[in-house]
């Protein structure tokens, strides 16, 4: 609830600011994180009132089509955050190569994510994770070296 009042409050704002203007990428980084993560609480919200009915070996469909759209919306959410870093990262040092680490690192959740596997691979989950802490990493460091 929080999340729409915030919505509906700046509305007008985002229209005047960002609309209007010219696509850059600062507009384009707004609109990902703004919209993938009302889609994320907006299916939520719908498939909290669904109820599957019958087994998932009878209508597969039914079942895998919203889980993989879930996931899919879910992990993209990573999309924009990896973008916020990589800028941060290039703000502060100015060095590109380092930035792209930073962005590459940032992504890796959204392979893993989307990985389809029957069975959880412990290992994925950890790499994952492991590059998203160094991709902190490098940011707590350029900003210590920096400021």
């Amino acid at each position: 609830v929080l999340y729409l009042y915030d919505y509906l409050i700046t509305f007008p704002t985002e229209v005047a600011c960002f609309w209007k203007a010219r696509p850059t990428g600062a507009t384009v980084l707004f609109f990902l994180t703004r919209y993938i993560t009302m889609m994320v609480f907006l299916l939520k919200f719908a498939l909290g009132f669904i109820t599957f009915t019958g087994t998932v070996r009878s209508k597969p469909f039914y079942c895998v089509v919203p889980s993989k759209l879930e996931n899919f919306i879910e992990t993209m959410q990573y999309l924009p955050w990896a973008g916020f870093s990589a800028l941060r990262a290039y703000a502060l040092s100015r060095n590109r190569p380092l930035s792209v680490l930073v962005f590459v690192l940032s992504i890796v959740p959204i392979a893993v994510n989307l990985v389809s596997t029957p069975y959880p691979l412990v290992m994925f989950a950890i790499a994952s994770r492991v590059c998203l802490i160094a991709a902190d990493a490098i940011l707590i460091v350029i900003t210590w070296v920096k400021l």
